[in-house]
């Protein structure tokens, strides 16, 4: 008993300390994979209906309209089991494609402890779980007739027994006007761990 109980818990730190080293080496990979811009992604037909945003209201917002400036992402610092709304595409994709990964029972969140590095197109900035209030989590951005606020956040990475895949949940919010949810399958190789597939799963 006590046997199998160090076991797990080594299998458990040791798929922790992989779970790191993807999100170090992959998350912007990732943030590209899910990103949408708003201001295309929310200008749909129906858009016109719509009225502009005051002017005077737009002086106080962040314009990306035209400008070479990075866009700030804020992603989420904690980690929690994969949402129980998505464990059915989950499940459909681990058949799909083969991949003998089990859903872990453990419910606890942990966070993510890396440093994160922007690259050209996005700076990025840790955030505590998301919130309705945008002062809190701080840039907001108008494209003239939507006001978007970006942020995404993952799941934990699920792996199978010998570490060589791992399949994860994100959700990319543009609140309040969408989100967007993924599957994102990573593949161990050679050189390190890659984005082997990413699948929308639903849309809002």
């Amino acid at each position: 008993m006590l046997t199998s109980l160090i076991l797990c818990c080594e299998q458990d730190n040791d798929a922790a300390a992989i779970e790191q080293q993807i999100f170090t080496s992959l998350l912007p990979e990732m943030i590209e994979a899910v990103y949408k811009d708003p201001a295309i992604y929310l200008n749909f037909p129906e858009v016109s209906k719509r009225g502009k945003i005051d002017s005077e209201h737009i002086t106080t917002l962040t314009s990306r309209r035209g400008k070479n400036e990075k866009i700030i992402v804020f992603i989420s610092d904690i980690l929690n089991q994969p949402d129980k709304n998505d464990l059915e595409s989950i499940q459909q994709i681990i058949k799909t494609n083969k991949l003998n990964i089990h859903i872990s029972a453990d419910k606890l969140p942990h966070k993510l402890v890396h440093r994160i590095y922007d690259n050209k197109r996005f700076s990025f900035k840790y955030s505590p779980e998301p919130s309705n209030d945008d002062s809190i989590n701080g840039i907001i951005y108008t494209d003239g007739i939507n006001i978007f606020h970006i942020s995404v956040s993952f799941s934990k990475i699920q792996f199978d027994e010998n570490k060589e895949y791992g399949i994860m949940t994100a959700i990319y919010d543009c609140r309040p006007k969408c989100g967007i949810g993924y599957v994102i399958v990573v593949k161990k190789e050679s050189k390190g761990w890659r984005i082997y597939k990413v699948f929308d799963t639903w849309v809002s």
